[in-house]
């Protein structure tokens, strides 16, 4: 699954995007797709919710 696959589903009010130990994004509603934009075609290796959350580990 990509990140483009997964905001059209996404309902959560904050996510932080990684790879491996590296955060590459830690952003709220509304500015989740903005933040998201450059990442839409990396491939998402774990997804994690959090409260109010949602952690994606990218491969």
């Amino acid at each position: 699954m990509k990140i483009r696959d997964l905001l059209e589903v996404l309902n959560t009010d904050s996510v932080v995007l990684a790879r491996e130990n590296d955060i590459l994004v830690d952003c709220e509603t509304p500015y989740i797709n903005q933040a998201l934009r450059e990442y839409m075609d990396e491939e998402i290796k774990r997804i994690t919710p959090l409260d109010n959350a949602i952690e994606i580990i990218l491969k």
